[in-house]
């Protein structure tokens, strides 16, 4: 059974960051709580909460947007300098009441392989900083999912401009998908295919390579079953797209 026995609410990074030290591995982060709470590792003893730390501001334009690390799901849905394929899916991530409470910085934390908001995050060539005691780093969420680095997640910053689209297949309209694929076309650049449900996390992946993916299994689709959604899906986002 957990045990938490210190509670710590900074009122800066570098606050934040000397409890992190001196707690070591016992301590977690609290960003909104809606996946923490419900599912608290059991070496956790200290809580240090963010909430104080003036990470909830949106900046940027059509072109690049930057989102700080304690920005909900529904600033999200509510900010108009978002694209709306990443509005739509913020709201379809959550019920109202989990994505006023829900973060960015704590989903991407998550790390979540069924999450088409973290697919998507990825297609829009999402960076990832990070401050840690070292200094402030900047990484590609696909880097950061493949490997995490210490520190405090600060901010996430898109490219917000080109063509987007996405095709899910779940075993209802409102459930998690078994597979999902997002598709984006940046004005003069490369075709982006972000996938969920087909690795450990979400990850990108060439139209042409799609078929050679090697999915996970589980009650809701085999391998086999997850390949042909995912090519099914990919054809269908490419002509949404003109690929």
């Amino acid at each position: 059974m957990t045990s938490i026995k210190s509670y710590h609410r900074p009122t800066s990074i570098d606050e934040a960051l000397e409890l992190l030290a001196a707690h070591s591995d016992s301590a977690a982060l609290l960003a909104g709580g809606t996946q923490l709470v419900g599912d608290l590792p059991v070496n956790v003893e200290s809580i240090i909460d963010l909430q104080a730390l003036e990470l909830s501001e949106i900046t940027g334009d059509e072109r690049v947007v930057h989102l700080g690390a304690m920005v909900t799901l529904q600033q999200m849905v509510d900010h108009a300098a978002l694209p709306e394929l990443l509005r739509t899916l913020a709201h379809a991530a959550a019920a109202n009441t989990f994505r006023n409470n829900g973060t960015i910085g704590g989903l991407i934390a998550s790390r979540d392989a069924e999450s088409e908001l973290l697919a998507a995050l990825l297609a829009f060539e999402c960076e990832v900083r990070i401050q840690s005691k070292e200094g402030q780093h900047s990484v590609a969420l696909l880097d950061y999912f493949e490997q995490p680095i210490d520190g405090i997640i600060t901010q996430a910053t898109i490219q917000a401009n080109g063509m987007a689209a996405v095709e899910r297949v779940g075993r209802t309209p409102k459930d998690v998908p078994i597979v999902a694929v997002v598709a984006r076309m940046p004005p003069g650049g490369e075709l982006v295919l972000a996938f969920s449900g087909m690795g450990p996390t979400p990850i990108l992946c060439p139209p042409e390579k799609v078929a050679a993916l090697d999915p996970p299994e589980d009650f809701r689709g085999s391998k086999s079953y997850r390949k042909h959604l995912a090519q099914t899906l990919t054809a269908r986002v490419l002509k949404q797209i003109g690929g």
